[in-house]
């Protein structure tokens, strides 16, 4: 005899409540908001070279400036700064755009982004690192503090 009752997992769920369930998953598999869109093998292939050669232009960024900007170096003036900078973004840019040539034009144009997004990120961390080791602002520091206990 047929039951209007199911069990799943030791719970009794209605039948009525089991075609809800039917009914939602198969809205969420159609609209792909569970399950991630299928790739061809093409498309898969395209996607990992594209972020790979994002990881890669953002590690060779990240070289560039830490070969500069680090302890050993102290501090690199703005100009200097800045045509560091300058230099590192554009062979970082030259190398994504020589290696991410696979796929969709719009899916490149996403991964270029996030990669400008993620430099302009070390950007300021390297900015930031290099300004501490600016012996003016330490000076400065230094006078303010002697300035302030001599109430000058």
């Amino acid at each position: 005899m047929f039951s209007s009752l199911m069990t799943l997992k030791r719970t009794v769920i209605p039948l009525f409540v089991m075609d809800s369930f039917a009914v939602a998953y198969g809205e969420m598999f159609s609209k792909a908001q569970l399950f991630p869109k299928a790739l061809t093998i093409l498309g898969a292939t395209a996607e990992v070279n594209n972020q790979n050669a994002s990881r890669t232009a953002l590690e060779l960024y990240k070289g560039s400036m830490g070969a500069a900007v680090n302890e050993d170096n102290g501090f690199l003036s703005d100009d200097k700064f800045k045509a560091l900078h300058e230099q590192s973004l554009k062979e970082a840019l030259d190398l994504f755009k020589k290696r991410a040539t696979m796929g969709d034009k719009e899916k490149i144009h996403q991964h270029l982004e996030t990669l400008t997004a993620n430099i302009e990120i070390e950007h300021q961390r390297y900015l930031e690192e290099n300004k501490a080791r600016d012996p003016i602002a330490w000076l400065a520091t230094y006078i303010v503090s002697v300035c302030n206990e001599n109430h000058l």
